[in-house]
């Protein structure tokens, strides 16, 4: 899929507001180049490249038709978009030192009973079952690791991490911590876009 799509997609979502929309398109491109990284690392996953993130996106910009939303509120929902599975994406470098790591050993007996009770697990092969349980380590673990990911790579020290003043990723990495979060602590005024950016709906 070529980035004109994202950025047509974007474009058309975020209207209000020049500055922001060519903050999110920037961001957007250089996640899309990572994300389509997860289909080559662990081509046996469920899509979650940047085909997912355009098809989320353009979900959430059918289902807010009409709502009213601020041009912060669609900036955050379009860089959520791009960025709330980007923590499925890991090198092979540190793909070797998580199976090294005391907390997959800690885990490894335990998903590998849980995958073969859900019948997922029904090969002999133990590097097929090795990676199978490493694809679920880390799928269990990707909303942390994309809230890692996000601050990392957009710290607050770093001039590039703003726009129009407002530093937008810790409501991002929130949004990524989202997938383990009980729907009831988020439904809250705490999360709402101004407090979550320190800023009105300008």
């Amino acid at each position: 899929m070529s980035m004109t799509a994202h950025t047509q997609e974007i474009a058309g979502f975020l209207t209000e507001n020049a500055e922001l929309r060519a903050y999110v398109t920037t961001c957007a491109e250089s996640a899309v180049v990572i994300l389509d990284t997860i289909s080559t690392i662990f081509p046996e996953y469920t899509g979650h490249g940047g085909s997912h993130a355009l098809a989320v996106l353009r979900l959430g910009a059918s289902l807010s038709s009409g709502n009213l939303l601020s041009p912060w509120e669609k900036a955050v929902f379009a860089l959520a978009a791009y960025h709330h599975d980007i923590g499925m994406a890991s090198g092979q470098d540190e793909l070797r030192g998580l199976l090294e790591s005391d907390d997959f050993r800690r885990l490894e007996p335990y998903l590998q009973r849980t995958l073969a009770a859900a019948i997922r697990l029904d090969v002999t092969d133990p590097e097929t079952i090795n990676r199978s349980i490493l694809v679920e380590y880390i799928r269990r673990q990707h909303d942390f690791r994309s809230a890692l990911w996000i601050r990392r790579q957009y710290p607050k020290e770093q001039r590039q991490s703003y726009v129009d003043g407002v530093y937008p990723w810790d409501a991002l990495a929130l949004l990524a911590q989202a997938h383990a979060l009980d729907l009831d602590a988020l439904d809250s005024s705490s999360y709402s876009c101004e407090t979550l950016l320190g800023c009105s709906d300008r």
